[in-house]
């Protein structure tokens, strides 16, 4: 437990190096102030949630935080691997790109006296998740937002106050590399569609390269998504070009077909690890008779893709189930998100109806958010359909965040989706602990 509870000296210096460390990222981008602003403040948050965090699980004695996946994590990111091959850790954990990278800051802050603390983790955590911040801004400059001021705004505050986003910077998880892969390849994607016809493709394609050999040593059961996304993709391109379509559509079905087959060649492939997790979900959910079994997961697959998608959008069920001052600050986090989420939703739910009346005359315009909320919606079905876990879902996030952001509703139009929404998660919830109850 010791490596929970750093010197206050020793935590300031690590949170100086790592602050340092994100503003030397930002300024080899060459980013402007503002990107910068969006970054360090996401940066700052996470560290703040993180010391919440660290502090209660040690004043609680939080088994998630001290004895769990974040403990092991830790453990083998100051351990680090010997002269084995990326290729040959992955055989050891599904996720040993993330223990590799935490292994160098370890070492270096070793090096400088800083000790092995769970910080030095927490602080790179917080760095993915402020580039994460700036990616998902630099999403919406590519949808060609009509207000590009008020977008800015809102994709900042959307980032900065997501509870999800602060329990990925302030437990030692794998889930900020996730989130900062997929948003890269979010990114990458939104920059091929917007360089349709001009050949800007080069840069995007090595990004999209890149982010997905990465994503296959952090969590490869999301590369079974990607023919997904290129799909989508090549049929936003296609919207209002109908000569394109044909072309699209041979172009999205052969590039499915090639790497799924790519995929599941490979022995302990992605579909397996995909199968066996869905399996075992099952089989935990069916052993203990739980009423998310019963009422999704052993329902038809398209029952469970659409009450599975509603679930993960409001998870968890009692929302108050979380709010305990003696439970780990996952669960506080979590309970928080479906808070958070009213805003959200009701925020796409009335860009939704925005660009419903933009499609008429201006299809190929609004392509880049038609495909950011359908990848979102088909992601989070897709890990209704096996996982139906938060934290997967979460990858997907966003996907949402840019599109919520880059259309501008009237405020009248999002507080009344805003409390529809909310009006609706209050009676899931209800309705929920009735059911439980009988």
């Amino acid at each position: 437990m010791h490596c929970y509870a750093d010197a206050p000296l020793v935590s300031i210096a690590a949170y100086v190096l790592g602050y340092l460390s994100l503003l030397g990222a930002l300024h080899l981008a060459r980013l402007d102030a503002g990107y910068c602003e969006t970054a360090t403040l996401a940066f700052a948050i996470g560290v703040f949630w993180g010391g919440v965090a660290t502090g209660h699980s040690i004043f609680i004695s939080d088994e998630l935080t001290l004895a769990s996946d974040a403990s092991t994590f830790h453990e083998m990111s100051v351990l680090g691997f010997s002269n084995e091959s990326i290729q040959e850790r992955f055989w050891v954990i599904n996720a040993p790109l993330a223990i590799s990278f935490w292994n160098i800051f370890y070492r270096l802050a070793g090096t400088l006296g800083l000790g092995t603390g769970v910080w030095i983790g927490l602080l790179v955590n917080a760095t993915m998740i402020g580039l994460m911040s700036v990616l998902i801004e630099r999403c919406v400059a590519y949808t060609g937002s009509a207000n590009a001021v008020i977008s800015r705004r809102r994709v900042r505050l959307l980032c900065w106050l997501c509870p999800a986003f602060w329990l990925c910077s302030a437990m030692h998880l794998r889930d900020s590399f996730v989130l900062l892969a997929s948003t890269a390849m979010a990114l990458s994607l939104l920059q091929m569609l917007a360089g349709a016809g001009r050949r800007r493709y080069l840069s995007p394609i090595l990004v999209l390269i890149v982010s997905a050999v990465c994503m296959r040593y952090l969590r490869p059961d999301y590369l079974l998504f990607l023919p997904v996304l290129l799909t989508v993709l090549v049929g936003c391109a296609a919207l209002g070009r109908k000569r394109m379509l044909i072309s699209a559509i041979v172009v999205a079905v052969a590039g499915t077909v090639v790497l799924f087959n790519y995929f599941t060649q490979t022995e302990g492939s992605a579909v397996e690890q995909l199968q066996y997790r869905r399996d075992s979900y099952a089989d935990m959910s069916r052993s203990g008779e739980s009423l998310g079994y019963r009422l999704i997961v052993a329902q038809a697959l398209p029952i469970r893709a659409v009450l599975g998608f509603l679930y993960l959008q409001v998870f968890p069920l009692p929302i108050w189930s979380g709010f305990d001052l003696k439970g780990s600050f996952y669960h506080w986090a979590k309970s928080l998100q479906p808070i958070y989420m009213v805003y959200l939703l009701g925020l796409s739910m009335a860009a939704a109806v925005t660009t419903a009346k933009q499609v008429r005359g201006q299809i190929a315009h609004v392509s880049p958010v038609i495909f950011l909320v359908t990848s979102f919606v088909l992601g989070s079905s897709s890990v209704a359909l096996t996982s139906l876990e938060t934290r997967h879902s979460l990858q997907f996030l966003p996907f949402l965040i840019a599109f919520a952001s880059a259309v501008v509703p009237t405020a009248r139009l999002v507080n009344h989706w805003c409390l529809i929404v909310g009006a609706g998660i209050v009676s899931i919830n209800l309705l929920w602990v009735a059911v439980k109850s009988v």
